[in-house]
């Protein structure tokens, strides 16, 4: 981690390993809905066994990383100006996330349907005259989560349920850290309470059907992810150094690393706090890769921090490319699973890189005058 005065008197600070991190997340969810679109296309395909996993642990470690910058950021803010500027927070995040977002929603909702060339006549679209508003409001109001689960799938906006999670994390969390004077105890009883909403649900299922649909819904909000990140990030930040040294230990760094690859390579999925356990070894692995000087792993090359600049677009436009390289392949009759791979990765960062330099950026100069600190503020995570 760098920290020094920028040129404009803010403090700069700079945790460079996190954009090659965001780019690995991104490309789990890539690669898991490699697989999907060939569902979607009827494309036959022999799914490896890490599929079943994979994307949603790409989530998992946005969740973390969300968990851990954010949080460490508002503490460091809370620290230099006894204040949180929630306002200036917000307007931040709408910045960063809402163009595209909205540009997506639009495409989902208002061209796709009406252009064959997106539309399989076998795709299982949750979109129909009857739920149409009610979808269209519950994206305006940021609940693509809600839309998920409560109608299934629209496609090439299916991916905007995780945007969703994030902004009614961010619309909470600053207001946490400003008002819980006890930070130590705040972030365990996050994680303590989702886990007892979640168990009753699981209980209450059985009895009242709509407790189905809340365990659905629930599910999916993984905010006791957001609070490993943010227990992490406590950690480093008031300098629990007993932890510290266990958790930044090269033999600890190793083990977890090989762990992680193991568990999913060969695909394993915990029956319980499936996304906790890989939520715990993330935390470590990103707190090593943002705060410890000897972190036995760097993803400081230029390629991956520049890819990692464009994450965000690469999560929100995969499923277009995706599709696009389906169609161009079909067209010249070469399609295959590595084709599609490929020419969707392709595609995937092209998108990607012009939409942000031709659409994102302006307003990404424009949040920048409401930054506290210089770099490094989070894009919203890529999700399955």
């Amino acid at each position: 981690m760098t920290a020094i005065q920028s040129k404009n008197g803010k403090p700069n600070i700079y945790l460079p390993n996190l954009d090659g991190l965001r780019f690995i997340a991104a490309l789990f969810v890539f690669i898991d809905h490699n697989q999907a679109i060939k569902d979607a296309f009827l494309i036959p395909h022999q799914p490896p066994p890490f599929q079943l996993i994979i994307g949603k642990l790409g989530v998992v470690l946005f969740f973390v990383l969300s968990g851990v910058l954010i949080t460490y950021l508002l503490l460091r803010e809370q620290a230099a100006t006894q204040h949180i500027a929630i306002k200036k927070f917000y307007i931040r995040r709408i910045l960063r996330i809402w163009p595209l977002y909205f540009l997506i929603i639009a495409f989902a909702l208002f061209i796709a349907p009406r252009t064959s060339f997106f539309t399989p006549e076998h795709f299982d679209s949750a979109l129909n005259n009857q739920n149409f508003i009610p979808i269209l409001l519950l994206f305006i109001g940021f609940l693509p989560n809600a839309v998920l689960t409560g109608f299934g799938t629209v496609p090439y906006a299916a991916q905007t349920w995780s945007v969703g999670v994030e902004e009614q994390f961010y619309l909470l969390w600053p207001w946490l850290i400003r008002k819980v004077r006890h930070k130590a105890l705040l972030f365990p009883a996050i994680f303590i309470g989702y886990q007892v909403i979640k168990v009753s649900l699981m209980f209450l299922q059985h009895r009242y059907p709509r407790a189905g649909s809340l365990l659905s819904f629930w599910y999916y909000c993984n905010i006791d992810c957001m609070a490993l990140g943010a227990w992490g990030a406590y950690l480093v930040f008031t300098k629990q150094q007993r932890i510290l040294r266990i958790l930044f230990n090269p033999y600890v760094q190793w083990i977890n690393y090989l762990l992680i690859a193991f568990l999913i390579g060969k695909g394993v999925a915990f029956r319980y706090m499936h996304f906790e356990i890989y939520g715990l070894l993330f935390t470590i692995a990103i707190l090593n890769l943002a705060f410890n000087s000897r972190s036995v792993c760097t993803l400081t090359y230029k390629p991956l921090q520049y890819l990692g600049k464009i994450s965000y677009g690469i999560y929100m436009y995969h499923f277009i490319a995706l599709a696009v390289a389906v169609r161009i392949l079909q067209m010249v009759n070469g399609i295959s699973g590595m084709s599609i791979f490929l020419l969707g990765l392709a595609i995937t960062l092209l998108m990607a890189s012009l939409s942000y330099h031709y659409f994102e950026t302006p307003f990404l100069k424009l949040k920048a005058r409401f930054a506290i600190f210089d770099r490094n503020e989070p894009n919203p995570s890529p999700a399955k």
